[in-house]
């Protein structure tokens, strides 16, 4: 949860904007390269579990506690993702297609999971059953989101977003 990120990394000042679908909450630590943001939004439910993160360069406007010096990343960089890529470099890495919106590109990878035998018995009675004699799906979709935002064409902040549903 965000709030077991803040016990572990230093208290973090919680900001919530939207609601319903739109809703989001997050945390934010400053890192020498940049800020790191850890995000929750409607499917977190109130205990504001984690469901993405975000990078983005220094932005002195933003609330943000510094990120412990003994553990801060060197580098911003997630798998090859990094601040400062062009558009042709992100959208080959995410290697799936990209949605544009101007300098906002969108990708998302689709995947399925199989319920853990903890999580099928955990399910309502009449949802377990159903599962169990094939009415409903045994497995969680899984969606990650990987949004980047770009000035002119070099990377300046990127989120990525995971959600699962039933």
């Amino acid at each position: 949860t965000l709030g077991e990120i803040a016990k572990s990394l230093g208290r973090a000042k919680l900001v919530e904007t939207g609601d319903a679908g739109g809703y989001e909450a997050r945390i934010c630590y400053r890192v020498p390269a940049g800020v790191i943001n850890f995000l929750s939004g409607e499917m977190g439910g109130p205990d504001h579990h984690l469901l993405g993160f975000g990078v983005s360069g220094k932005d002195p406007t933003q609330p943000c506690t510094q990120f412990p010096a003994s553990r801060a990343p060197k580098t911003l960089n997630l798998a090859g993702l990094r601040l400062s890529m062009s558009k042709v470099e992100f959208a080959r890495l995410v290697a799936t297609k990209v949605q544009w919106e101007g300098n906002i590109g969108r990708a998302f990878l689709e995947s399925k999971r199989p319920m853990t035998p903890t999580e099928l018995n955990g399910l309502p009675n009449d949802v377990k059953e159903a599962t169990l004699s094939g009415k409903m799906q045994n497995y969680f979709d899984v969606v990650v989101s990987v949004v980047g935002t770009f000035s002119g064409n070099k990377l300046v902040a990127f989120t990525v977003w995971r959600v699962e549903t039933l």
